[in-house]
């Protein structure tokens, strides 16, 4: 079996890689990067709760207010596992957090389990 290299341009010498994991404690958030830019490249959601709730992608670098308005929102069915749109790109940091609206941000009081890898 032959070996292929693959290139990749984005990743290069001073590129930093986190893979992180929400806990109990930190209920429907996760906040991944709080450094600045970089590529959200993998990570997986799960409700575990009886109601769909909504996952947002906000560009900061720490948890945002309540009516917050996201970069990205996707829809997790109760009882559901979804795998997290990769890649995306974000210039000003990456916080996951889960939400009761999709357009604005309103704090989930369910929680969330969040795994998610960030290159910066």
């Amino acid at each position: 079996m032959a070996t292929k290299n693959i290139k990749m341009d984005w990743l290069n010498e001073g590129s930093r890689f986190t893979s992180q994991v929400n806990t109990a404690g930190l209920a429907t958030s996760l906040v991944v990067s709080s450094t600045g830019g970089g590529i959200l490249v993998g990570g997986m959601v799960t409700n575990t709760s009886a109601s769909g709730l909504y996952l947002q992608i906000h560009e900061a670098v720490a948890l945002p207010s309540d009516g917050a308005v996201p970069y990205f929102s996707l829809y997790v069915p109760a009882e559901t596992t979804l795998a997290l749109p990769i890649p995306l790109t974000l210039e000003a940091g990456c916080v996951l957090a889960g939400s009761t609206t999709a357009a604005t941000l309103t704090i989930a009081t369910a929680v969330l389990s969040i795994v998610a890898q960030f290159l910066s």
